[in-house]
């Protein structure tokens, strides 16, 4: 790969990065005023108080330094990839229609979107209404990882009905081990 491109990734990484650790350091200092994130219409000025004072025990103290060193690597990052020749030249039509057309970008496009409808859609769905077993609590994780994984690797493994059925016991056993391991085994508690 050339300098030029490393230095413009660098470039765009830098500033996602700084982005990212702004709001983990926001998150975390909103952590040291309601650290068990109680509905701002409940908590008090005297927990708030009280919280805000003990404010070493918190636990935002360690997400704050580690975001705030975060942000000082995507700084010096960022400087770096600006005194090594890295500019904002790649917003040309050309250049956006061509990353629309290249493979690995259709791959990543794939993976995120499947991970945001994994999270964002089939956990908090299956926690609504496969939540029906109160012994078990990982069910709805379970299903919800089962399915996932499944999709997941058809869309990544050849089509025959051997692959899409070992994709299937793969995706069985995966989500099983995980959901066992962590939900019943370690006793922590699946999303």
């Amino acid at each position: 790969m050339k300098k030029e491109t490393l230095r413009r990734a660098d470039l765009i990484f830098s500033i996602i990065l700084m982005l990212v650790s702004i709001w983990f350091g926001v998150k975390s200092i909103l952590l040291f005023s309601n650290p068990f994130s109680k509905d701002w219409d409940i908590i008090t000025q005297e927990e708030i108080d009280r919280n805000l004072s003990e404010w070493f025990k918190s636990p935002g103290l360690i997400p704050l330094i580690f975001s705030f060193f975060l942000l000082v690597c995507s700084i010096v990052l960022l400087i770096t990839a600006i005194k090594q020749g890295a500019r904002f030249d790649f917003f040309k039509k050309e250049k956006i229609l061509a990353l629309f057309k290249n493979k690995e970008f259709h791959t990543a496009s794939i993976v995120i979107g499947l991970l945001a409808i994994y999270l964002f859609i089939m956990l908090p769905i299956s926690r609504k209404y496969l939540n029906f077993i109160p012994r078990f609590q990982g069910l709805p994780f379970l299903i919800a990882t089962f399915i996932y994984l499944s999709v997941f690797i058809i869309i990544f493994n050849e089509k025959t009905k051997k692959k899409i059925i070992t994709s299937l016991i793969v995706a069985a056993c995966a989500s099983g081990f995980v959901t066992i391991s962590f939900g019943v085994v370690a006793k922590i508690l699946l999303p």
